[in-house]
């Protein structure tokens, strides 16, 4: 176990995936910034639950990385092998995570994408749990309080309204250009 930071962990709320959001990231960041060592900050802004980038992670970002790039590309395969696709076409290197197989074939079962990736975000949940078993207001335990904080705010992004207009206006358009298409077979 590294540095112990009793004072930041202490004054954080405790995280519930059903529960609202408790604290801004913005904020949570501000209070590290102010408390933890410039390399052990780095290290807490260093996890993301995001795989956009391509830079090198090591630690304990590096290992929730490789787990959500493994989780992705396990997605991918099941998806694809749906849509008869070859998925290393998609896939990403870098991957490792155990179990993720049976997560992603899971997700895909179930008929609701909002409850899918309600799924997804409670298995990412329960991931930053085991990592974090056993670190009391470390820095790793801060950095996967981080983790658990972008997946609320990705939870609290889904709004089931907005979500289902857009299905909706997609479905629409896709019917119409059909139609269209079928209706210049006949003329032509």
């Amino acid at each position: 176990m590294g540095k112990a930071y009793y004072y930041t962990s202490a004054t954080l709320p405790m995280l519930f995936y059903d529960n609202a959001l408790p604290v801004k990231r913005e904020d949570f960041l501000e209070i590290c910034s102010r408390t933890l060592k410039e390399s052990d900050f780095q290290a807490v802004e260093a996890c993301t639950i995001t795989v956009d980038e391509e830079a090198e992670l090591s630690g304990f970002a590096g290992r929730y990385r490789a787990w959500e790039i493994a989780l992705r590309n396990a997605l991918v395969k099941v998806r694809a092998k749906e849509q008869g696709l070859d998925e290393r076409e998609f896939q990403r290197d870098g991957g490792d995570g155990f179990g993720v197989d049976d997560i992603a074939s899971s997700a895909i079962k179930i008929d609701s994408p909002l409850e899918a990736e309600h799924f997804l975000n409670k298995a990412r949940w329960s991931y930053v749990d085991e990592m974090v078993s056993g670190h009391i207001m470390d820095l790793e335990f801060l950095q996967g309080y981080y983790l658990q904080l972008q997946i609320m705010e990705r939870k609290e992004s889904f709004q089931e309204e907005q979500g289902f207009q857009n299905y909706r206006k997609l479905y629409e358009e896709i019917l119409s250009v059909r139609n269209e298409s079928a209706d210049n077979e006949v003329t032509e």
